[in-house]
């Protein structure tokens, strides 16, 4: 790859910023997804070093020579083989492994990239550096110099028990939807970043341009509809879905559902399912009973300057109070 990989990325740059690494992890999850999905392989030696970017950005996994195969996902490896720094406890202890091997390792991986440091002491020797793996609790990026969504997916990557470890298809799970999972305001004032100077916002009857005024009116409808929490927050039930092309390459998206008090952001309602989201049965949701209000929305998504980054380039929003 005409790129390099990672680990001559960080060697040149230090670390790399969470608005770039987001992009890289959501195209390297879609790659595990394969590996452990499709092809019931696990790769056993993810590290900066097999993370391969080429000079658009495109991030490749390389270097299958010690992957293994698995009969079905049940399954388990039980050979000792691969870079010990990045190896996973359960492999340490030479215990038997599978999918989730490699979820530490991408962990590790990340932290690296993002931190610039590698969060173990290496040069004491692979024993030493063995015993920290297996006996220090897991390491975290420092919630002082980077965001909660950065810190709870390496959290969540470096459980060390291996089946508490998210799949890689729930990592893209919570890597698209981390940004509303709590409610923490610092998290919403996230939301923020969703949209452009340039953007537009109709709701109301009123038009609003620009991000600042864009998220203080959507502040303002939070505020209203729910009050200021926690424990609840609003959660988003999608009953009715529709996406269609706009453009060169944007896409417009018109949804309609309703609007409950909860512990999530986003849920599937009837007649709805989405692979990765749950659905208001799975959570035995009475959604009559909570609703607070009906929504109908609609907006339109652009690139933007970041490879593989989208932005809300105009919305509408229709909320009818119960």
């Amino acid at each position: 790859m005409d790129g390099g990989s990672l680990a001559d990325v960080i060697q040149v740059q230090k670390c790399i910023p969470e608005s770039v690494l987001s992009v890289i992890v959501r195209k390297l999850l879609h790659g595990l997804s394969y590996l452990h999905g499709v092809r019931h392989l696990v790769h056993r030696d993810i590290k900066p070093a097999n993370l391969l970017m080429d000079l658009k950005g495109e991030p490749k996994i390389t270097d299958f020579g010690i992957s293994a195969g698995l009969e079905n996902s049940m399954a388990m490896c039980a050979t000792f083989i691969g870079t010990v720094t990045y190896m996973s406890p359960e492999r340490i202890r030479n215990e038997s492994y599978s999918y989730p091997a490699d979820i530490w390792s991408l962990g590790l991986a990340l932290f690296e990239c993002g931190t610039g440091e590698f969060p173990y002491i290496a040069y004491d020797g692979p024993v030493n550096l063995m015993l920290q793996i297996l006996d220090d609790p897991s390491p975290s990026p420092s919630k002082e110099k980077f965001s909660s969504e950065f810190c709870s997916f390496i959290d969540a990557c470096l459980q060390k028990d291996p089946e508490a470890r998210p799949t890689a298809e729930q990592m893209l799970t919570i890597h698209y939807y981390l940004l509303f999972d709590g409610a923490d305001e610092e998290e919403w004032q996230q939301a923020k970043s969703l949209y452009k100077e340039g953007s537009v916002f109709s709701f109301s009857g009123k038009q609003y341009s620009g991000m600042n005024d864009i998220f203080s009116v959507l502040s303002d409808v939070r505020r209203k509809l729910a009050g200021k929490w926690p424990p609840e927050k609003l959660i988003h039930v999608v009953e009715k879905l529709q996406c269609r092309a706009h453009g060169k390459s944007g896409v417009a998206i018109r949804v309609s559902g309703s609007l409950i008090a909860g512990n999530q952001f986003i849920i599937c309602g009837d007649g709805m399912q989405v692979e990765g989201l749950p659905n208001f049965r799975d959570l035995n949701v009475d959604i009559p009973s909570k609703r607070m209000a009906t929504f109908k929305e609609q907006f339109v998504i652009e690139p933007g300057d970041a490879i593989g980054c989208y932005y809300i380039s105009n919305q509408e929003l229709y909320i009818i109070s119960q």
